[in-house]
């Protein structure tokens, strides 16, 4: 109950820009969750401490209804409902321990500890605007045009070096080294077009064009296309 009227409050606070939220009752539907060594459930598999785990109902999600959100302990910690969010309604939001943690409402909001730290609203906000505010911890390195941008044309695209990379033209495209990477090395490694995708080696890795689509070579294997 306590945690219920967190999030409530949470997305009270939340400016809606004339986007209409969805119901945070929408259809839910089985996702497949594939582990490195062929082992794969429908619905949802346990929430775990290292790398990711998910639990959800539609696409990926953790006590969300549509697209994707997680929830972990190391790597990546996401709660959410649509999109990708944390206690958030449209866009990507998250929340988590070490390596990226986030927690926002519309776009991409962040809020973490080590590699880059960001809390907003619209855009790549620091207790949110438009455009980009952020304030971190170690190394983020952002240019673009509309947005954030690197090479990019509309949505979120960011290219760094360490901490943060990201690459893209539609939605969210990542790409780089160490930290978050596209055909990356070490960490969370994203690659994209349309929506999200990614792509990676090592921790957690997805690759894709339309909707969300995952696939890892170490940890955790994520397949679940065309939400």
């Amino acid at each position: 109950m306590e945690e219920n009227t967190r999030e409530e409050e949470v997305e009270s606070r939340q400016p809606t820009f004339g986007v209409q939220r969805l119901s945070l009752n929408a259809k839910t539907e089985p996702i497949k969750i594939c582990l490195g060594i062929n082992i794969c459930e429908e619905k949802q598999i346990k929430s775990g401490c290292f790398v990711i785990a998910v639990r959800g109902c539609y696409g990926m999600a953790v006590r969300g209804c549509y697209g994707i959100a997680m929830r972990g302990c190391y790597g990546i910690a996401v709660r959410g409902c649509y999109g990708i969010a944390v206690r958030g309604c449209y866009g990507i939001a998250v929340r988590g321990c070490y390596g990226i943690a986030v927690t926002g409402c519309y776009g991409i909001a962040e809020r973490g500890c080590y590699g880059i730290a960001v809390r907003g609203c619209y855009g790549i906000a620091v207790r949110g605007c438009f455009g980009l505010a952020v304030t971190g911890c170690y190394g983020i390195a952002v240019r673009g045009c509309y947005g954030i941008a690197v090479r990019g044309c509309y949505g979120i695209a960011v290219r760094v070096c360490y901490g943060i990379a990201v690459r893209g033209c539609y939605g969210i495209a990542v790409r780089g080294c160490f930290g978050l990477a596209v055909t990356g090395c070490y960490g969370i490694a994203v690659r994209g077009c349309y929506g999200i995708a990614v792509r990676g080696c090592y921790g957690i890795a997805v690759r894709g064009c339309y909707g969300k689509a995952v696939r890892v070579c170490y940890g955790i294997a994520v397949k679940a296309v065309m939400v």
